[in-house]
């Protein structure tokens, strides 16, 4: 049974709800049984004694390595308090929206009485657990150990009400070395003899992995003595985590400097979404582990970081570092619950309330708050849980075999042409299989592939290699299933026409929609296993995809042409534009160019219907219309064969930039990262000559030079994301040092030889890379 959380002015009501989507099996079905279906939650009345909903058997959720911390005021709160936390934190950053919508209907309709909106609030608690959550403290040892290490510390956090401790699972202690936990230092009893009275924990001889406990009031004292480590002991690492109660908020809310910070930031808050979602990407850029290890109130972006993320000037440096510490406690509590959230949430809603909801933000359930505010939760967040959940609905239990024929005699039109593309080849022989196939795990196949009179066997590289040639062959002639879009058309006849000149669109007069669900569920595929399927869309395509509403911002992006019409019919008045003079300036008709050039009548008998001052606002809403959504019945195809492969709402919880990131993978090859997270050596050092000159050559090459040499070596043109099992290994050839280098798709392996210099080296691999397009070529250049 799934759930339905509705939030209204009466309460919270969790009700069974008939979804078409099924909950991740790693979500415990315990939680539908604690609740009474339909059942508001009362308002608890003076001296009531609470009772609280039995908590969820949710994973843990404080790690070392990730640091997630718990938020500090969890004492006695079930995951219930934390929804209806969440509530009332989404309801204050998305009631900016509202006020505008309001605003703007309130000039419209001349009625200034309403224009006075109440002024949103955080919750004074809420924001005083955010500001003492960044006191969070790690404290480790060297790693590894040294012999004879000792360290000792009191650790004070004033206010907190009890401290929690993590111990690092990591830690490993052996022959006397003894780490230990006391309320004060006057309580150690120096760890050559243990007092059991006196000392609250200690780790000792044979003790190795995680441990947390917890010990009341705000001081801590802990030391640690390693006399014999064994070789190569990590020694410890642990996290101290204070927690805090509405008495030591009060404390704080009275204690300067601490009650001049959060007062200042409560009374001069403003919700601004669009600033949280770029706090929340400048959160990830800040740390390579996870953005809740980011310290907020020590953070200070720099004159790059406010080119990116240019919101972050928006607001004083004290507010921005406070707004984060709120945004890392918002993703604390909602990452081990958003799964559940969204799981009651079924298509049909989707659809419908993500692309027309207007309704009142407090009439919103909390699902369709998380939705509207999901720029806002971490991408690292959403990618946890993504994982999780693909993990848990695995069920490709079978491989089958498609065969693939690259070495076809050229065609005598283009209707040939198109059938000895690769694509069509493969979708004629999968269009019949089951969705269970594309339902990989990471780094997994939904198929092998066999090439029709090649050598090459498929350990990998065969189906990587033809994926990458689908991928482009769907985005260029003969096939076209997609079609430059209106700037670049205009580009090729006229130098610098519009933005998003590499961007491609629907064809609007080809390609049938089972083609789009095919291609859709390869993007499902290109999610599921962490292996990119680029396709060059814009945020007009993009947006639908994840259940937004694209914009007239979007249109401009990809046909500037029309925009600027538009934009001149709507700026027109401004502009001293009258009925009088109007016709002479505008020659426009109700018709409309569709992406591919062809002109369609927007109303019957359109081409004769001229726009004039008066109707033109209605022209420009019918162009709105029908450009934004002339392929709406292929978006819908895509979206359905991607929903079959990842579910809807796991979909639609991404923005439109994280879905292209998810499928596309980056557009650029970061050499930083394919050397330290994805590259290993054989017959070869990391510190050799001829690697650094390879790492050197690659540096100079181009992003199309590096995509083609990753292609070379991987039969893939672009990293892939968040999948740790791919690995490139630069493998020593030793057949002399005038040899073009070779590859091996199926495991990943560059091989090239010690060349003498780095020009010789440059200039082999750049002809190996540029005349070796397709795999079992090799031996055709070094002939």
């Amino acid at each position: 049974m799934d759930l339905l959380f509705v939030f209204s002015k009466k309460g919270l009501t969790i009700k069974p709800d008939p979804a078409n989507f099924i909950p991740s099996p790693s979500l415990n079905p315990a939680a539908t049984l604690e609740l009474s279906p339909n059942t508001p939650i009362p308002a608890k009345k003076k001296d009531e004694k609470e009772e609280k909903p039995q908590p969820l058997d949710f994973p843990p959720m404080v790690t070392t390595t990730g640091l997630p911390y718990l938020h500090t005021y969890r004492h006695e709160r079930s995951w219930l308090d934390d929804v209806i936390e969440i509530h009332s934190y989404a309801t204050s950053i998305l009631s900016t929206g509202e006020n505008a919508n309001e605003s703007k209907s309130n000039i419209n309709n001349n009625n200034s009485n309403n224009n006075q909106v109440s002024k949103p609030k955080l919750s004074i608690p809420f924001v005083c657990s955010a500001y003492r959550s960044d006191q969070s403290l790690v404290c480790e040892s060297p790693h590894p150990v040294p012999p004879a290490h000792k360290q000792a510390e009191t650790l004070h956090f004033p206010g907190a009400t009890s401290l929690i401790v993590i111990v690092d699972n990591r830690s490993v202690f052996h022959f006397d070395c003894k780490l230990g936990f006391y309320l004060s230092e006057d309580e150690d009893p120096k760890l050559d003899k243990v007092e059991v009275s006196k000392t609250l924990h200690c780790f000792k001889s044979g003790f190795s992995g995680g441990a947390n406990f917890e010990i009341p009031g705000d001081i801590i004292y802990y030391r640690y003595v390693g006399i014999i480590p064994e070789a190569g002991d990590w020694g410890f690492r642990f996290v101290v985590l204070p927690q805090y109660n509405e008495v030591s908020f009060e404390k704080i809310l009275n204690s300067p400097p601490h009650s001049d910070i959060i007062h200042d930031f409560i009374n001069n808050y403003k919700p601004n979404l669009a600033l949280d979602c770029q706090l929340a990407h400048y959160a990830e850029h800040l740390s390579s582990k996870s953005p809740f290890s980011v310290k907020a109130m020590k953070i200070e972006p720099s004159q790059s970081d406010i080119a990116t993320w240019p919101l972050l000037s928006s607001v004083p440096l004290p507010h921005l570092r406070l707004r984060l510490a709120v945004l890392q406690l918002f993703n604390n509590m909602i990452s081990p619950l958003l799964l559940i959230i969204i799981s009651g949430y079924s298509v049909m809603e989707l659809e419908k309330n993500q692309l027309e909801d207007e309704r009142p933000i407090d009439e919103l359930s909390i699902v369709d708050l998380v939705y509207k505010m999901k720029g806002a939760i971490f991408p690292s967040v959403k990618k946890k849980r993504f994982a999780q959940h693909i993990e848990d609905t695995i069920t490709h239990n079978r491989t089958p075999s498609i065969n693939l024929n690259r070495l076809q005699t050229s065609p005598a039109n283009k209707e040939e042409a198109i059938k000895q593309t690769l694509f069509i080849q493969a979708y004629e022989q999968l269009r019949f299989t089951d969705k269970q196939v594309y339902q990989v795990g990471v780094n997994e196949r939904p198929w092998q592939v066999k090439l029709v009179g090649e050598g090459a066997t498929d350990a990998g590289g065969p189906y990587y290699d033809t994926v990458s040639n689908i991928a482009s062959e769907i985005q260029t002639p003969p096939l076209s299933l997609f079609i430059p879009c209106p700037n670049a058309q205009l580009a090729s006849e006229q130098e610098g026409i519009g933005r998003s000149r590499g961007k491609v669109l629907f064809n609007p007069s080809y390609g049938t929609v089972e083609m789009y669900e095919c291609i859709g569920k390869l993007m499902g595929v290109a999610i599921r296993s962490c292996n990119p399927f680029p396709v060059a869309l814009p945020a007009l395509v993009w947006k639908p995809l994840v259940g937004v509403k694209p914009t007239l911002d979007d249109l401009v992006e990809i046909d500037q042409f029309c925009g600027k019409c538009l934009d001149g019919l709507l700026h027109a008045e401004e502009n001293g534009i009258t009925s009088e003079n109007f016709s002479f300036i505008f020659f426009e008709t109700f018709t409309t160019s569709l992406s591919d050039g062809s002109q369609i009548d927007l109303v019957p008998n359109g081409s004769s219907i001229a726009v004039t001052f008066e109707n033109r606002l209605d022209y420009i809403d019918l162009v709105e219309k029908v450009r934004l959504f002339e392929s709406s019945k292929k978006v819908a195809a895509l979206r359905k064969g991607l929903g079959e492969v990842v579910s809807f709402p796991l979909l639609d919880i991404l923005t439109w930039e994280e879905l292209e990131l998810m499928i596309c993978g980056p557009t650029t090859i970061d050499l930083s990262v394919l050397k330290e997270k994805h590259t290993a050596y054989q017959g070869f050092e990391e510190g050799d000559k001829s690697i650094s000159m390879l790492w050197e050559v690659l540096e100079g090459f181009s992003h199309k030079e590096r995509s083609l040499f990753l292609r070379f070596a991987c039969g893939r043109e672009r990293l892939p994301q968040n999948n740790p099992h791919f690995l490139l290994t630069i493998a020593k050839l030793y057949d002399g040092s005038e040899v073009l280098p070779r590859a091996s798709t199926c495991s990943s392996m560059f091989k090239m030889p010690e060349y003498k210099s780095i020009e010789t080296m440059r200039n082999k691999i750049l002809l190996a890379i540029t005349s070796c397009g397709e795999i079992d070529n090799d031996f055709t250049v070094n002939r």
